[in-house]
């Protein structure tokens, strides 16, 4: 991300951009932590989602994994919530669903597989979408 110079009126906005800049990061590691997790467990999730419409029980096992990675999420956009970051018009439910389109496997798996970005590129326009559509301007 290139640095931007803005130009600061008073200590309030020392603190939200200090907020902002903190909330940016904490998105830039989530995706780089769902992006290892994608990337690492890429054969496994292509086999589950492959069984999804044939195997009885690889919808139970999908849900199972992506109801870990919602609570996870949820734990992210409380954190993005009480710390003034999130956009006023989110609150953390939306702020949940939005991370799992963001993070998801399904992000994942439209840019790295179908699109045919490298996961480097896929991580930075995950990180940059997150940032754009969850923090406050």
């Amino acid at each position: 991300m290139r640095p931007t110079l803005v130009e600061v009126k008073d200590m309030h906005d020392a603190l939200r951009l200090a907020v902002l800049a903190l909330a940016a990061a904490a998105l830039a590691a989530l995706a780089r932590g769902t992006r290892r997790g994608n990337e690492d467990n890429l054969a496994s999730v292509t086999i589950l989602f492959g069984a999804l419409p044939v195997h009885e029980s690889a919808g139970e096992l999908w849900q199972e994994g992506t109801a870990v990675h919602r609570r996870a999420l949820h734990d992210v956009a409380e954190h993005l919530s009480r710390s003034g970051a999130l956009r006023p018009d989110l609150d953390v439910e939306r702020c949940t669903d939005l991370l799992r389109m963001c993070f998801g496997v399904g992000a994942w798996r439209t840019l790295v597989q179908e699109c045919g970005l490298t996961w480097d590129a896929a991580e930075r326009q995950l990180a940059a979408m997150a940032r754009g559509t969850l923090l406050h301007p």
